[in-house]
């Protein structure tokens, strides 16, 4: 594997996280603990929203392919390979906003994709975590897996907070892609 791309691709969880929070604090009307981060596709930034979701997205699909080429842990590769292909896509089909009282298509499919790439993550957090059980790595995938897990249906409920729960969410996720990655490699 090469280090450097190994490096650079390790990137994108983090970046992704860090525009997104920049992107939330700078972006009149818009309330972190409120919107969620998909809704800053529908703000001031949105180009810039958009431009994050390509980048971060491509880099974490590029960091799942290349732990896929280390031939171990094939099922959480393939998980983060979704995952970055469904960020990318969300600046395609963007969400709507939360108060909506009737969906569009683009909506529903930015929800679905949404659903999607969570169910993957969940699902490799617990393959990781069992067949590692034992091991730190086997508790960390198992802790976040939890954490996913209540997270996804707080966060999905449309309650006041949904903004926050779901960064809570988000920054699970992407702690275990890191340090996923980081364990394999």
């Amino acid at each position: 594997m090469n280090q450097n791309l190994f490096y650079i691709a390790l990137l994108g969880p983090t970046l992704f996280l860090v525009v997104a929070f920049i992107l939330g604090a700078i972006t009149p009307k818009y309330r972190p603990l409120h919107n969620t981060i998909s809704e800053l596709a529908l703000g001031k930034f949105k180009a810039l929203h958009a431009l994050n979701y390509v980048v971060n997205g491509s880099l974490i699909a590029l960091l799942g392919l290349l732990l896929l080429s280390e031939r171990s842990f094939s099922y959480g590769a393939a998980a983060v390979i979704v995952l970055g292909v469904i960020i990318v896509l969300s600046a395609i089909y963007k969400t709507d906003p939360i108060k909506t009282k009737h969906p569009t298509t683009q909506g529903n499919i930015h929800n679905g994709l949404f659903f999607v790439g969570m169910l993957g993550i969940i699902s490799a957090q617990f393959v990781i975590g069992f067949g590692n059980i034992g091991t730190a790595t086997g508790v960390f995938s198992l802790l976040c897996g939890l954490f996913t897990l209540i997270l996804l249906p707080i966060t999905v409920t449309r309650q006041t907070y949904m903004g926050l729960f779901q960064r809570g969410l988000v920054f699970v996720v992407m702690l275990w892609v890191t340090g996923f990655a980081l364990y394999i490699h």
